[in-house]
């Protein structure tokens, strides 16, 4: 009987130890967030080029264009973050998009568009995925070439868009 009552105030002595042991860990703080802003600010050097057929549903609709688009020296865009002006250096890549003006994000925040406006015509650029400064050094857009004028297609802006990858530099 005496064994048993040690053996049982040994083990509620174990497990009185291993409960007041457990303490929770103090959460460090998370810091501010990664600003898209910021993220993109910089040079961008284009590596590849797919064009997809937006009339065309399902697979088939996509064909990689770089050996043609690309050219010998890849296009390079640049993106200043403190006066929201871009400017593409079009190498020998052939680009659809204008090549100098001023940007916008549709929502500094949580962005899914890059707004390129020149002249007061906006070029939207479709992300892919957001750009965080220090975390992402791939950048992928969807520009969609709009229709030639008087030509229309219900629900759809262009027949033809290019996915533009590009990598931080």
């Amino acid at each position: 009987m005496k064994l048993i009552l040690n053996k049982s105030a040994l083990l509620l002595l174990c497990l009185g130890l291993c409960l007041s042991a457990c303490q929770p860990d103090d959460i460090p703080p998370i810091g501010e967030p990664l600003s898209q802003v910021r993220g993109i600010n910089g040079k961008w050097r284009l590596t590849n080029v797919v064009q997809v057929d937006e009339l065309k549903t399902g697979s088939g609709n996509r064909l990689d264009v770089s050996d043609v688009l690309l050219g010998a020296q890849p296009a390079v865009i640049e993106f200043n973050s403190n006066d929201f002006k871009f400017e593409v250096t079009p190498g020998s890549s052939k680009i659809y998009f204008p090549i100098s003006g001023t940007w916008a994000f549709d929502d500094n925040d949580f962005p899914t568009v890059i707004n390129l406006t020149v002249h007061n015509a906006a070029y939207p650029l479709q992300m892919f995925s957001p750009v965080r400064e220090f975390v992402d050094n791939t950048m992928r857009v969807k520009y969609i070439r709009p229709f030639c004028p008087g030509v229309s297609v219900d629900g759809k802006t262009g027949a033809v868009s290019y996915i533009y990858t590009f990598e931080r530099q």
